[in-house]
């Protein structure tokens, strides 16, 4: 039996998962629930949510603001539909997770019967469904669980390009995270050298999900591109490198990836590796690459793993079948037990390896925690149990003593989250559109201290117009002498980001406002 090429139609239906398999749906699911946690971004998207669901104000961070502070739409999208039903985001959080999970297995199980006859031991899946920084994010409360679906759904789109269910899927993988839009045209271009047509489905599904979100973008937003884009678009390839470092020495992915390096080797020898069966994965890889190179770029993120899962889970899908292969040629009787035997190997590394973040093992739930290379881990989050419910109880008090159109500071996103009706400045720029294109270095990626004085500046100026703002309010401020110096020097480009935050959603005011560019904001 021979694989079938590119392009030969849709990934096979409901594949039999093997007895080791469905061990590793439950070993999964079970593991999920115990690293379970929600990392401060997550209560940004609660507050979005409940401003839109349970206030109806729109998707907003503050009354009357239009800023978009969230990175996936999707994301946002799947939350409110689940608020709709009036569930609590501690439960919303849990079963989005465990289905994006039982997704993820389901693809990692179907993906070795794509690129080799025998799926063998099913190493990806091996790997990754013990492994912490993967299993920990499927409960975390932001849009990791759906970039990790995403990285199995590209896998699975390398093996068979011509799968029309695969390629619509993968439309909407700019609604994921925007930097996955790299991927999306490197596996767009992929497609169309390998079966030698354009993958028409794909282009004009992308064009459609994206033309139709970007719309929206220009309409509610005024904006091209999401308020973290600007926040984060910066060059630190050192600490990025360095982020990178942090999850492949983390779970040894340097040595899975000598290993698949000598089990390509040994396969060539025999011919048992044709130049055709390596296309998949040398393609998971490239994509992979494609997208480590943004994240180097940017300096990564200040939490472990969060911004490499991507290229994680490609590059350990793109080792699906090497061993197998291997062991066919060194020892074809023996082939099956062996593989077993290598699976098991694999999941007791990649199960038993954290990161240095940690003094002991997560498993256990110790709150010893240390940042490393200005990197922490999910334990910090986790030992401070900031978890919905606690939340929801602070934000009924603070509710009680909140002054209509009170202004805060604050880069607790939890504590912005607790003061829902009262409106908030990001100390660190996350949901504001002035502080996001100011140009401040940063102590750690996306943390820049250097803006708190700033945040207050504004929090000032915003209070004296009431909620909102409005339009009007800096050069108000200036013309009365009551702005401060950073103001009145950075007056021009202050007034268009004003009127893209209080647009009037005006599709042609609004599309002139969308490309227009003001320089960044120097203090």
């Amino acid at each position: 039996m021979t694989r079938p090429g590119p392009g030969d139609g849709a990934v096979p239906p409901w594949p039999r998962p093997s007895a080791l398999e469905w061990l590793y749906l439950a070993a999964g699911l079970f593991l999920a629930y115990r690293y379970r946690w929600l990392l401060d971004d997550a209560f940004v998207y609660f507050r979005y949510v409940d401003n839109w669901v349970i206030l109806g104000l729109g998707p907003v961070y503050n009354r009357e603001e239009y800023v978009e502070g969230f990175t996936s739409p999707l994301w946002l999208l799947l939350l409110a539909l689940f608020r709709c039903a009036g569930a609590p985001f501690g439960l919303i959080v849990l079963v989005l997770g465990a289905l994006c999970y039982v997704a993820f297995w389901y693809f990692l199980v179907a993906l070795p019967r794509t690129v080799t006859a025998w799926p063998g031991a099913n190493l990806p899946l091996a790997f990754l469904a013990v492994n912490y920084g993967a299993l920990c994010y499927f409960t975390s409360g932001v849009e990791t669980p759906l970039v990790q679906v995403t990285a199995a759904l590209f896998a699975l789109f390398c093996a068979r390009p011509g799968s029309k269910a695969l390629q619509v899927a993968l439309a909407f993988t700019p609604l994921v995270r925007p930097e996955l839009s790299l991927a999306l045209v490197a596996a767009a271009v992929w497609s169309g050298v390998v079966t030698s047509r354009v993958p028409w489905l794909l282009v004009l599904a992308s064009a459609a999900v994206s033309g139709a979100y970007l719309t929206f973008r220009v309409y509610y937003y005024a904006d091209l591109l999401p308020n973290t884009f600007y926040l984060k678009d910066t060059s630190d390839f050192a600490q990025g490198l360095a982020y990178v470092a942090d999850t492949v020495f983390a779970y040894h992915l340097e040595w899975l990836a000598g290993a698949a390096a000598l089990a390509v080797v040994v396969a060539s020898r025999r011919r048992s590796w044709p130049t055709g069966q390596s296309a998949p994965q040398l393609m998971m890889l490239l994509l992979a690459v494609v997208v480590s190179v943004y994240v180097v770029r940017i300096g990564g993120d200040a939490r472990h793993y969060r911004f490499f899962a991507f290229p994680t889970c490609l590059l350990v899908c793109a080792l699906g079948g090497l061993t197998e292969r291997a062991l066919q040629t060194l020892a074809p009787r023996a082939v099956r037990p062996a593989a077993t035997a290598a699976a098991l190997a694999v999941s007791a590394v990649s199960g038993l390896s954290y990161p240095r973040q940690l003094a002991s093992h997560p498993f256990w739930l110790h709150d010893d925690h240390a940042r490393v290379a200005k990197i922490t881990d999910a334990a910090v989050h986790r030992r401070r149990r900031e978890h919905e419910e606690a939340a929801w109880r602070r934000r009924s008090e603070a509710e009680r003593h909140a002054a209509p159109g009170e202004w805060m500071v604050d880069g607790s996103c939890v504590r912005a989250f607790e003061h829902l009706r009262s409106n908030v400045v990001h100390q660190y720029g996350l949901t504001d559109a002035v502080l996001a294109r100011t140009a401040m270095p940063a102590e750690r990626p996306a943390h820049k201290r250097g803006l708190e004085p700033l945040a207050h500046d504004l929090a000032r100026l915003r209070q004296a117009g009431g909620a909102g703002g409005g339009r009007g309010r800096f050069r108000r401020a200036t013309e009365a002498g009551t702005a401060p110096a950073w103001v009145v020097r950075n007056l021009p480009a202050l007034e268009i980001v004003e009127r893209k935050m209080y647009n009037r959603h005006v599709l042609r005011e609004n599309f002139r406002l969308a490309f227009s560019f003001p320089g960044p904001i120097v203090p």
